[in-house]
């Protein structure tokens, strides 16, 4: 990939080692970016009328202010901004739910962000893009289920979380004229890296990552004219699956009619001659197995970019993985019936096969 453009990193701030109380510990629960269900113009200070805590860097002393707020001062505030408070409490709470939490604190927290999902859902002042950010993190939760008795270490990874939701990235608005949406059942997915990305360093940090994405996402849309980062899913090193464009919309990474009823899943990084990390392929392997089950894609509808067009992409080791992953255990089993199980190349997933994966609004040329 070249001439990406320059994203802005995002800045963290360790969480706090003991909340005083049980309803700070259930909203103080992730530290997410600072632009959590926030409007694409940026703080407080940019948006006349915006409540104080837009500005406040990530962490839990944000997500306490929020819920503050709409206790008390939230009532001098329009509809839209009490709107965008339960966003952000709700999605910062989903986004690190696992995280240094015994398995009944978990449930507590994942629920606590499906009563804000809901609250937005009932608000009679949401907006259409609020409901809809609301519609995917309640599709987010029924993806999520935290491991039983682990601790995360401050990390997202695909063993707690399909995948984080575009806010966590900080998405530019996608432009829904220059996509097409998908015009049937999706057939197969293709695996891509990055390859180079200038200023990237592919070190997993959640702050590298999430910048990184919006360089892709940047030269994408003003570089190639895309309406929205061209891949559906892109993964980083530590293992984080990261949403891209929305399902309901054709992705644009495979080439013109190659792009049809085709998931593009991207790994951050060049794999030519680097190898992908080992959290970065389970995180892989858990999204292949979702999606294959979802859609009944088998093995075999898993490809490499490079089997598509004259490419490099995915690179030699990414490729070499990919063959093997085509190649390993059983085809789907249990389509029909209300659970799936799927023999994957790194071990069994479970999915409901009744319950579609989207993703927050992305598009594909």
């Amino acid at each position: 990939m070249q001439d990406i453009n320059e994203g802005r990193p995002v800045r963290m701030r360790p969480p706090m080692e003991k909340p005083a109380r049980v309803l700070l510990a259930l909203a103080c629960c992730c530290v997410l970016l600072a632009g959590c269900a926030a409007p694409p113009k940026g703080p407080a200070a940019a948006n006349p009328g915006a409540p104080a805590w837009l500005g406040a860097p990530p962490g839990w002393g944000r997500l306490e202010w929020i819920e503050s707020w709409l206790a008390g001062a939230a009532a001098g505030f329009s509809d839209y901004w009490q709107v965008q408070g339960h966003l952000a409490l709700a999605e910062g709470r989903l986004a690190y739910a696992g995280n240094d939490a015994t398995a009944l604190q978990r449930r507590a927290r994942s629920r606590s962000a499906r009563i804000g999902f809901q609250t937005v859902l009932e608000h009679p002042g949401a907006s259409d893009d609020q409901l809809l950010q609301a519609r995917h993190g309640l599709k987010a939760l029924a993806l999520f289920s935290p491991p039983a008795d682990s601790q995360t270490g401050g990390e997202v990874t695909a063993s707690n979380a399909s995948y984080l939701p575009r806010s966590s990235w900080r998405a530019s608005r996608p432009a829904p004229s220059r996509l097409t949406r998908n015009s049937g059942p999706y057939t197969r997915i293709t695996v891509h890296h990055t390859a180079d990305v200038p200023g990237a360093l592919f070190n997993g940090s959640f702050s590298d990552s999430t910048s990184t994405v919006r360089r892709v996402q940047g030269e994408h849309m003003d570089g190639r004219g895309y309406g929205d980062i061209g891949y559906h899913f892109m993964i980083d090193a530590a293992g984080r699956c990261f949403a891209g464009r929305d399902l309901v919309y054709q992705g644009a990474h495979a080439g013109g009619v190659r792009n049809r009823q085709n998931i593009g899943v991207c790994l951050l990084g060049n794999f030519e001659h680097g190898r992908p990390s080992p959290r970065a392929l389970a995180a892989l392997d858990k999204i292949l197995a979702e999606l294959r089950g979802r859609h009944r894609i088998p093995r075999k509808g898993v490809v490499c970019h490079r089997e598509l067009k004259s490419t490099v992409c995915p690179g030699a080791h990414l490729a070499a993985w990919t063959r093997r992953y085509r190649r390993a255990g059983p085809k789907l089993a249990n389509l029909t019936g209300g659970q799936v199980r799927l023999q994957t190349a790194s071990g069994s997933a479970r999915g409901n096969a009744g319950r579609a994966l989207s993703l927050d609004p992305t598009s594909v040329r």
